[in-house]
């Protein structure tokens, strides 16, 4: 692969290759690339609203609801109502959901090992900080651009 220079095209091309291989990696589960994130916050907080669940996945409150969606319908996802707002609902991890849970994050532990794996702990911890800033710097951007 040619040497890339820029860093949106760097990161457009780890989104397409991330994509796919996440898209095969899911198939087992009956899943899409797009609905691990969900779990992946809904493991660590559980109960969240679907407009919580849009802000942390930096996404808009109409692409969360077409991500859980389907999720729902396969059992891995449970909406309730939220006692205190009957307009909006509370997500939950269903019991379907957490007896894979191990098994996700196998396909994430070992496709980040293999994103890093010629780096030493040092470089993996520079990355990881870098791209950290990106994000936020991206972010960031685009929240300009809105206001």
């Amino acid at each position: 692969m040619e040497r890339i220079e820029r860093p949106g095209r760097l990161i457009a091309l780890l989104s397409r290759v991330s994509g796919a291989y996440m898209a095969r990696a899911m198939r087992p589960f009956g899943l899409a690339a797009a609905h691990y994130p969900v779990l992946m916050v809904l493991y660590r907080r559980d109960g969240l609203s679907q407009e919580e669940l849009a802000q942390d996945l930096q996404v808009d409150k109409s692409a969360a609801k077409r991500t859980v969606d389907p999720l729902v319908a396969a059992g891995y996802v449970r909406r309730e109502r939220n006692p205190l707002d009957r307009r909006a609902y509370r997500l939950y991890a269903t019991e379907k959901a957490l007896v894979v849970r191990p098994a996700l994050q196998a396909v994430l532990d070992g496709y980040e090992a293999a994103l890093s794996a010629e780096f030493s702990p040092a470089e993996r911890a520079a990355a990881i900080d870098l791209l950290n800033r990106m994000a936020r710097n991206a972010v960031a951007a685009r929240n300009a651009l809105d206001a």
